[in-house]
């Protein structure tokens, strides 16, 4: 995943999470997207400590307009 850049929807909790620390860990630059600020910084966080790359975008991917 080195130098490959990957979107992941839901990626403050679950599933979305579990990928995207996954995918950092991989060497990817993770784009973030999640509902929820708070939760969302805690994932960039993780990824960030851990020595990945990321950035955390806070919108809700079923509302065009918030994206």
């Amino acid at each position: 995943m080195r130098h490959k850049i990957v979107v992941v929807t839901g990626a403050s909790s679950g599933i979305g999470e579990d990928c995207a620390l996954k995918l950092a860990a991989a060497g990817a630059t993770v784009i973030l997207a999640a509902r929820t600020p708070q939760k969302l910084q805690a994932t960039l966080d993780k990824i960030q400590a851990q020595g990945g790359k990321a950035h955390a975008y806070a919108c809700d991917i079923a509302d065009m307009a918030d994206c």
